[in-house]
């Protein structure tokens, strides 16, 4: 498998010819100390001659250069540290779910931002909802590819009957069973807690052929498990048997999620 590159500000010629000036220096042991602590370089009469000031130009432009690479390079070893773990558990989550059993809880994809539905809306009556946007539509699509490319199998598809969470399903995966536990209202505590206990027993169950996507809301996500999902992010679980599981980690196939603190999510 080809190596994945790394670019560092841009790969230009100018920025190779500073970097091999710096490596040079570096290694002929004129950048040790910071030139320009050191006296001024010396004429022959004791004075600063036109060779000292060339010196002293040619070890202040070295200085700036070991400056500016190191700040480089320093940077891109916290942006490596930072996005390794984050790419390795991406790939233990893809493995797991590639040997199937698994069960995903995935928030509808993207909609205008804001939550709930209008006044009035209708279940039945798509247009009364708040829907996907095209945006929306698209980081469907992705996610499906991302599942299609990486040969993830999936058992079955359960969603929430709202129009978003249908569409999601079937702009994904192609196919969709509405079910109703995974609704986000009404909020009546006893209603929450019969659609807690119907979900948590999908969640237990280790699921044959595949792996189970409960395609729904972010306030059921919560209700169910306690974690908060952005528009398109994946939850994936672990099933333990008598309705008990493990939360194992997330996903975001269908593209980079926002801050949860910006109104645009």
């Amino acid at each position: 498998m080809a190596r994945k590159q790394v670019h560092i500000i841009g790969s230009t010629m100018a920025n190779r010819r500073e970097f091999n000036d710096v490596m040079r220096l570096l290694f002929a042991g004129r950048l040790k100390g910071d030139p320009r602590r050191r006296g001024p370089a010396q004429g022959r009469r004791g004075g600063v001659g036109a060779a000292g000031r060339g010196q002293a130009v040619r070890q202040d432009r070295a200085h700036a250069l070991a400056m500016r690479w190191r700040a480089i390079l320093a940077c891109a070893v916290l942006v490596l540290a930072a996005a390794g773990p984050a790419v390795a558990d991406d790939e233990a989550l893809w493995t797991l779910l590639r040997a199937g059993g698994q069960v995903i809880m995935l928030r509808h994809a993207g909609t205008i931002g804001t939550f709930g539905d209008p006044p009035g809306f209708r279940v039945e009556d798509c247009s009364t909802q708040r829907n996907l946007t095209e945006a929306g539509r698209e980081q469907a699509r992705k996610i499906g590819e991302a599942f299609r490319a990486r040969e993830i199998p999936i058992a079955r598809v359960l969603s929430s009957p709202w129009c978003r969470c249908l569409d999601t399903a079937r702009l994904a995966f192609g196919r969709v069973e509405p079910w109703w536990p995974l609704i986000g209202s009404p909020r009546a505590r006893d209603q929450v807690a019969s659609r807690v206990r119907q979900i948590h027993e999908v969640l237990g169950t280790t699921a044959v052929g595949g792996n189970v996507v409960l395609v729904t809301h972010a306030v059921t996500v919560q209700d169910a498990t306690g974690e908060f999902a952005q528009e398109g992010e994946l939850v994936v679980f672990t099933p333990r048997g008598d309705g008990q599981f493990t939360s194992v980690g997330r996903l975001a196939p269908g593209g980079v999620l926002c801050d949860p603190r910006l109104r645009s999510c």
